[in-house]
């Protein structure tokens, strides 16, 4: 029988999995692949600084992401830093550092940018999808080492 920290570390990687999938299907704009990460209800919700609102459900959000599929001409995404905890049997947070080199229908000029990002995913039935994504800018100088604000993500829960 399987032990539950097992279990857990099971599920961890596969939360860990969704997110990698994510920076992959943005990277060769695969916006199907990009769709099936989500959970596809009424609930899920997206906060981006691009967008001065809260996006709240999937088809809100569906249609923001069709907008930028419209715009995007290429995009290339660097995860320095990630953490993935289980909060309960399905439910997981996933924070991760990305640095996003983004170029436009607008303008051949690639944009840079980075952000932190909050995750929340909900076990359905046997894949994690997420209902819940909150990006905010983050300063991180070309080739600097992202910050370790990640490495106590534990120290709250105790």
């Amino acid at each position: 029988m399987q032990s539950s920290t097992d279990a857990d570390d099971k599920d961890i990687g596969a939360v860990g999995d969704v997110v990698h999938r994510f920076v992959t299907y943005w990277e060769t704009l695969d916006w199907q692949a990009l769709a099936e990460l989500w959970d596809h209800a009424g609930d899920v919700t997206y906060m981006a600084p691009e967008i001065d609102d809260i996006l709240v459900g999937w088809e809100t959000i569906a249609s923001h992401l069709a907008r930028t599929r419209s715009r995007l001409v290429n995009a290339t995404i660097e995860m320095p830093r990630s953490r993935f905890r289980l909060i309960t049997g399905d439910v997981a947070v996933a924070i991760f550092i990305v640095r996003w080199r983004m170029q436009s229908v607008e303008s051949d000029v690639v944009r840079e940018t980075a952000a932190r990002v909050t995750a929340v995913l909900r076990r359905r039935g046997s894949h994690w999808r997420i209902v819940h994504y909150m990006e905010e800018s983050y300063f991180l100088p070309e080739r600097a080492e992202a910050s370790h604000f990640l490495e106590d993500l534990e120290s709250p829960f105790r």
